[in-house]
């Protein structure tokens, strides 16, 4: 321990005495290590922490599972109820939820609220004590409608009940009907899932049919309704696939005594922690947090390559130092225990700048989220990210000192002392040489891969810039609308619906208004199997269920008159809907063109009917609309249809408006005159559909972002090297320089010869690194949109790019070397 405290003085005094040298190290360390320690931060967030649970270990999400696609989805509330009653030694317990909405009254204005329907078993089995009051009994889950009682999240506990103690057994008003708090949340507890909105309360399962309408309300006991989320803990001493072989035996069971809700639908279990991100939300996440860390993790290669020149360049200027200790007995592992002490201590204060550098970043990146991006999500730098730094570091450290230490034992003693004894310097020699060269060729190969990935990205967002969503996107506004939250029964709702786009028609510069129930762009709506007359519906096919034979899964959407007009949609033929198209006349649908196609091939689809899900109706198609982009613009044109809202009423509703100028001044009018309709009704913030389209681009907008800033980095990392090996061997060929001018060299040749050479191990880099991009860019290819991942602009520009910087970074040092005085350079060697 004492002599490793000397050789951590040592290396500090002379790190000291080289300032410059110093800085230069540090900073190109910190860069890679913050970066690292950024995108580390966001994936230990997403991926590695525990739920605030006991023994989170233990527990596992239940899917169903589509045996033909092998898809995971959620589950019906019939088919879960008959998984509980089961018995079976590997599961402990189940609980099941699934999310609601509300308006709350409580001594104050309504407030919209997210919260959750849950199992009476739910708390229990995740193991959480209230922070107040209790959790619900087990008697609380039936009969229906029987326990108006509700849990309070610590938040909302905080923010609308100002923590009062009492608030247990007070009386609040959701949607209208009274109930009673029991309990309050522990404040670490957000729900289950890490990227949604975390509920603001809880009831239990008993009263989902007062929170919710129409269809939504009948899921309780439709067993094609695969909507409600499950989770199970595990006995202790089972196993996830113990859990997997029983719950495949009840899915069976479940499937042959229920053949039409559950055909080919079997049942699986993976552990929690796994399911904290939705299915394909997580398998995206992965492929987009591996690409990440995989652009950072080159960059640190690159400022780690640039740390090796510096230090190679350093051992040669010191092996004066090294010859006199080792000639006068100082033993070689000594040495080499001290140079690698050097890399340790520059690697350390790398990772010290670079948890600065992350902090910075950190907050940066989270401030860039996009507005539907939940602010819980714990970015905390809790003990595994500063662990991760403080290993990266030391590593980082340690490894590229490596090769320095070693070079600088593999000295002509003699040579050395002979040199210095005539007061001359000292000369690297050619394995050093080489290696520099070496690191050189690495660096250009890593950038040119960071920087062929950022092209690619550039590229695919330019494309999906460029997608026409089939709607005009200009002059357009949203206004949310959810009368579910104020208790309104239909007919009060349809009938605000038209007083709300009669009132915001008249306002000034609106041209006009309609409702519908889903955003465009984000959401597009809910997916219903769809069949054309004559083909048979299987009982329980519907919303959320899965397409049987003959079936089609469409986007379905709920609109109000005017519609197509107000979005700016195109009709290819017929009308959309009108007034007379309400309850009690003749049920009607608007399909588009990929509908129309898919379920009549070569026939017009005007005059034919269909039935949309489970609706009874058979509904005649009136109009045909364009193909469009109504769940994001990255989506090819989907089977979509449109049913009016008069006579399918939805509580929940978006109030479209267009306007005849900038939409940005009527944003705040047009909200106010609709909440003038109910002063007491919640209303959400107006949002214009460019801003809900830089929403839907946020994503791909955002890793173009990072993988750009990256490739920059990559690249100013690979010219300061390129710079400074090339700036280091002139130095050390000066003499050399100096006689061929004194021999009757021109400056042009010298400027050629050094150009040449410093280039060389460019050339070769760049041919190394468009091979590694083009094998390695296979694996993002489900990123990208619009672009093949061999795209040729993205890496003939990533070449030209990091080509050009390198001939400028050789081309400083190569002038000034056509520059030398043969005089003076003799005269100094």
């Amino acid at each position: 321990m004492e002599n490793l405290w000397k050789d951590l003085l040592l290396s500090l005094r002379a790190l000291r005495r080289s300032p410059g040298f110093a800085f230069a190290a540090v900073a190109s360390l910190a860069l890679g290590i913050g970066a690292n320690t950024v995108i580390f931060t966001f994936l230990n967030a997403l991926f590695f922490k525990s739920l605030p649970v006991d023994h989170p270990e233990e527990l596992v999400a239940i899917y169903s599972v589509d045996k033909a696609k092998g898809d995971l989805l959620p589950l019906s509330y019939p088919n879960f109820e008959d998984l509980r009653r089961e018995e079976g030694p590997a599961v402990a317990g189940f609980a099941a939820y699934r999310d609601v909405s509300a308006s709350l009254r409580a001594d104050g204005e309504p407030t919209l609220l997210q919260g959750e329907a849950v199992s009476a078993s739910y708390f229990d089995l995740l193991g959480i004590d209230p922070a107040r009051g209790r959790f619900f009994r087990p008697d609380e889950e039936a009969p229906p409608g029987a326990h108006p009682v509700i849990v309070l999240s610590y938040h909302l506990w905080q923010s609308r009940f100002a923590s009062d103690p009492g608030v247990v057994n007070r009386a609040v008003s959701l949607d209208g009907q009274g109930f009673t708090v029991v309990g309050v949340a522990p404040p670490e507890f957000k729900g289950l899932s890490v990227t949604a909105t975390p509920p603001d309360f809880w009831v239990p399962m008993s009263m989902y049919r007062q929170l919710t309408h129409g269809l939504q309300a009948r899921q309780l006991e439709r067993r094609g309704a695969l909507v409600f989320s499950a989770v199970a803990r595990l006995n202790p001493e089972a196993g996830v696939d113990e859990a997997r072989v029983f719950l495949s035996t009840v899915a069976d069971r479940l499937e042959r005594e229920f053949p039409q809700a559950n055909r080919d639908l079997g049942m699986t279990v993976i552990p929690l922690a796994q399911a904290v991100l939705p299915p394909g939300l997580r398998d995206r996440a992965v492929r987009s947090g591996g690409l990440l860390a995989a652009a950072v993790g080159l960059l640190l290669l690159i400022a780690g390559a640039n740390v090796a020149n510096l230090l190679l360049a350093r051992a040669a200027a010191r092996s004066g130092e090294v010859a006199v200790r080792l000639s006068m007995g100082a033993s070689r592992g000594r040495l080499l225990r001290q140079l690698l002490t050097e890399g340790a201590v520059l690697g350390l204060l790398g990772g010290a700048c670079g948890l600065l550098i992350a902090v910075w970043g950190r907050r940066v990146l989270w401030a860039l989220r996009p507005p539907f991006f939940p602010d819980t999500l714990d970015l905390g730098m809790d003990g595994r990210v500063l662990a991760f730094t403080l290993i990266l570091s030391l590593a980082t450290g340690l490894l590229f000192s490596l090769a320095p230490a070693f070079q600088s034992f593999r000295l002509d003693l003699s040579g050395i002392l002979t040199r210095q004894a005539r007061g001359s310097g000292s000369r690297g020699d050619g394995s050093s040489s080489f290696l520099r060269q070496l690191l050189v060729a690495g660096q250009v190969a890593l950038s040119v891969v960071v920087l062929a990935g950022a092209g690619l990205f550039l590229r695919s967002l330019v494309q999906v810039e460029k997608v026409d969503p089939g709607f005009e996107t200009e002059k357009l506004f949203v206004i949310p609308l959810d009368l579910s939250a104020g208790g309104y029964p239909p007919p009060r709702a349809l009938d605000l619906y038209e007083r709300a786009v009669e009132r915001v028609s008249r306002v000034p510069g609106v041209q006009s208004a309609a409702v519908a129930s889903r955003f465009l762009l984000v959401g597009g709506g809910g997916r219903m199997s769809i069949f054309a007359e004559g083909q048979a519906a299987r009982p329980g096919a519907g919303t959320e269920s899965g397409p049987a034979d003959g079936e089609i899964l469409a986007g379905v959407n709920t609109v109000g008159v005017g519609y197509f007009d107000t979005v700016g949609m195109r009709l290819l033929s017929g009308r959309g809907f009108t007034p007379a198209d309400r309850e009690g006349s003749r049920p009607v649908a608007v399909v588009n063109e990929s509908l129309a196609r898919r379920l009549w091939p070569g026939e017009p689809a005007l005059g034919k009917r269909l039935r949309l899900g489970d609706d009874p109706a058979m509904r005649e198609v009136v109009g045909v609309a364009a193909d469009a982009r109504y769940a994001g613009l990255r989506e090819p044109p989907q089977p979509y249809a449109w049913k009016p809202v008069l006579q399918s009423f939805s509580p929940a509703m978006m109030l479209h408006v267009r306007t005849k100028e900038d939409p940005d001044p009527l944003l705040e009018t047009t909200r106010r005159e609709v909440q003038a309709l109910d002063p007491g009704l919640p209303i959400l913030e107006p949002r214009t559909i460019s801003q809900v389209r830089n929403i839907s681009l946020w994503a791909p907008r955002l890793g173009a972002g990072l993988l750009s800033l990256f490739g920059l980095l990559a690249l100013l990392l690979a010219a300061l090297g390129i710079y400074g090996v090339v700036a280091y061997s002139i130095g050390q060929r000066r003499r050399e320089i100096g006689v061929r001018m004194a021999l009757g060299a021109a400056r042009k040749e010298v400027l050629e010869l050094v150009l040449r050479q410093g280039m060389r191990p460019v050339w070769i880099g760049l041919a190394l690194g468009l091979a590694a991009a083009f094998a390695g860019a296979r694996a993002v290819a489900s990123l990208l949109f619009g672009i093949g991942a061999a795209d040729p602009l993205a890496f003939a520009g990533a070449a030209l790019l990091l080509a050009l910087v390198a001939l400028a970074a050789v081309y400083i040092p190569a002038r000034r070397a056509s520059g030398v005085d043969p005089v003076h350079a003799l005269r100094e060697g």
